[in-house]
């Protein structure tokens, strides 16, 4: 630990604050450490102090601070809101999915009026929709975001025409199997052509044998489990083969558009340098 941080002390530029060369260098914890005692002992410029406090604890894997102190520092500098928000819409997206980054967006777009934020912003909440398959309101938010041709491809992405679940019920009610071979699962549906075919063969020689008891034991526990699965899994995968497939396309469209946010940005462009990648918990003990 000693030695990487005389490497690092070493590595930064005349006057560069200790914690920022720590924080260049990926020790985030140690970082953090020395802003939270800047916060005390330096208070002049206590916004950007706890800015940089809570991305280093957000990147060593303590979110749930680091998320507070960028709050704070949003409170304590209006300036700083915009990055601070969108840094923790990034950590949230991380940590916990894209259902809380989009509350957090939504919730820093009621206070943003300036047209060039606002375009981003709503650029970055179509792009958390499109991963979670909301195509229409992916496609509203890219209206507002003045990419029209973005929309329009995305309104044409969302309207798949997949296999159809009830069909594909149908068919397993009728054969085993074949509504699995309709999903586009062909080895499954052989398979389960076969577990049901062999249960039910099973089944009826025992009843010729007079063995009644084994034949109601393998139609109950077997045929019927076979039978049922197959039908369920009919219905399943018809879901998976629409969903892989809105995912495909929604990939293509981010990547092409360019939509995908970076996150971290705005607060890279105030504090003047780029933050390392996110280093977990355990970045203290390096």
């Amino acid at each position: 630990m000693t030695v990487l941080l005389c490497l690092a002390l070493a590595a930064s530029a005349p006057g560069e604050p200790v914690a920022d060369s720590l924080l260049r260098n990926g020790l985030c914890a140690s970082a953090a450490t020395e802003y939270l005692r800047a916060l005390f002992l330096v208070p002049d410029r206590p916004g950007l102090t706890r800015l940089k406090l809570g991305l280093s604890l957000g990147l060593s894997g303590e979110t749930e601070t680091g998320l507070e102190h960028l709050r704070r520092a949003g409170e304590e500098h209006p300036e700083f809101e915009y990055a601070a928000a969108l840094a923790r819409a990034g950590f949230l997206l991380s940590s916990s999915g894209p259902a809380l980054a989009r509350l957090e967006l939504l919730d820093l777009a009621l206070f943003v009026h300036d047209s060039a934020p606002l375009s981003r912003l709503n650029a970055a909440l179509a792009w958390l929709e499109l991963e979670e398959l909301n195509f229409a309101e992916a496609a509203r938010r890219l209206e507002l975001a003045a990419h029209p041709d973005a929309a329009a491809k995305v309104r044409e992405a969302g309207t798949v025409r997949g296999r159809n679940p009830t069909v594909a019920v149908l068919l397993s009610s009728l054969v085993p199997g074949t509504g699995e071979i309709y999903a586009g699962r062909p080895a499954a549906g052989l398979m389960g052509l076969a577990a049901t075919g062999g249960s039910a063969a099973a089944a009826y020689f025992a009843a010729r044998s007079d063995d009644w008891v084994s034949a109601a034991v393998i139609f109950s526990f077997l045929f019927l489990r076979f039978y049922n699965g197959s039908r369920s899994n009919a219905a399943d995968f018809c879901h998976e083969y629409r969903d892989a497939t809105l995912r495909r396309r929604s990939g293509e469209i981010a990547a092409r558009y360019g939509l995908e946010p970076d996150w971290f940005a705005p607060a890279e462009s105030l504090i003047g340098f780029a933050l390392p990648p996110a280093t977990g918990a355990g970045s203290s003990s390096e």
